[in-house]
């Protein structure tokens, strides 16, 4: 059984073809726990292992999400920051396809920067 509510998965619950993918990944995950327990690695090493593949899965998800409702919550939850709807913002950028460009150049408010499609 998925966790749903874990980022990596949310992340990736727009795609069918994915879910095969995030079981077998589960799967994995619990038999690497089982194989570090039968080689008698201390429990206190394999929480830190683990703990540190979550938060790896957890910052994969946060920097290219791709699911469109994970995308509309964190623009949701951002409202009312303006330096986390920004990062909202480049990750729902992202999900779309958009990729930024460093190219500034002079206007009339300042700067402006250009994006493009990828």
């Amino acid at each position: 059984m998925l966790n749903i509510d874990h980022p990596f998965v949310a992340a990736h619950s727009d795609d069918p073809r994915a879910k095969l993918l995030l079981e077998d990944m589960a799967t994995s995950e619990v038999l690497l726990e089982v194989e570090l327990r039968l080689f008698s690695v201390a429990p206190q090493i394999i929480g830190e292992v683990l703990q540190r593949r979550d938060e790896l899965l957890r910052a994969l998800a946060l920097d290219h999400p791709y699911s469109l409702a994970v995308v509309s919550r964190s623009l949701l939850d951002a409202a009312t920051d303006k330096f986390d709807l920004e990062i909202a913002l480049v990750a729902a950028a992202r999900a779309l396809g958009i990729r930024q460009r460093l190219e500034f150049g002079p206007s009339t408010q300042g700067f402006w920067q250009r994006a493009q499609f990828t």
